[in-house]
């Protein structure tokens, strides 16, 4: 056998990712697009129903990049608790009547 069969055999052999599991994929990018949407759509309603002014460029660009290297940077699983433990400390002493 010459060589040019042999890596055709070689090609043939290995096997094409199954359908299922691009579908899963799929399924998993469009739940996560859709659940990023409807986050988005409440948060906008929740602005609209407090009648809550624009913070302006500053502001947004500081939260931004705040939320970018927070991200990037956070690797262990505590940080993330304890970050998310103050964020909801903040929101209640903002909006103590309020329940959270």
């Amino acid at each position: 056998m010459n060589t040019t069969n042999r890596n055709v055999a070689r090609a043939v052999a290995v096997p094409a990712p199954s359908v299922l599991s691009t579908n899963r994929v799929l399924r998993n990018t469009y739940l996560l697009l859709s659940l990023t949407l409807l986050f988005s759509a409440a948060m906008a309603g929740v602005a609209m129903m407090f009648n809550m002014p624009y913070l302006g460029l500053l502001p947004t660009l500081l939260g931004y990049f705040g939320l970018l290297a927070g991200g990037s940077t956070a690797t262990h699983d505590d940080f993330l608790v304890g970050l998310a433990q103050n964020v909801l400390d903040v929101l209640d002493q903002c909006f103590p009547e309020t329940i959270l």
